[in-house]
């Protein structure tokens, strides 16, 4: 989802009509609109610290606030005392390090990451 849209934020920017943050212009292009505080980046800069968990839980809250489609679908227990934190961490830093450029070949690998991962 972050690099979908950071790929159209950058076109919108480029294109210099003030459309960045303008969650309408991503709908027409059926990409979600993702808040500054739930982009990639921002999730990346905290995932060593012990609020990763809180971080993520109000990234998926302002996502979902900005895509109503998405209301009551996304994930939201990272914050639980029982998940850890170490491990959230090393998660973010596998999917920032991770190539996801080319977003029609990376939904593939998502996929089979996200099948792994519940094994």
């Amino acid at each position: 989802m972050s690099t979908a849209f950071e790929k159209k934020y950058k076109e919108l920017v480029e294109e210099g009509d003030g459309f960045e943050d303008d969650p309408d212009a991503y709908e027409a292009d059926n990409i979600f609109f993702v808040p500054p505080e739930a982009r990639w980046s921002e999730i990346a800069k905290a995932a060593h610290t012990p609020e990763i968990g809180t971080i993520l839980d109000k990234a998926m809250i302002a996502i979902e606030a900005d895509n109503k489609s998405l209301k009551g679908v996304l994930p939201k227990n990272y914050a639980k005392p029982r998940t850890g934190k170490r491990v959230l961490g090393n998660v973010v830093d596998v999917f920032t390090n991770m190539d996801m450029s080319d977003t029609e070949a990376s939904k593939d690998l998502l996929g089979r990451t996200y099948e792994y991962c519940i094994a």
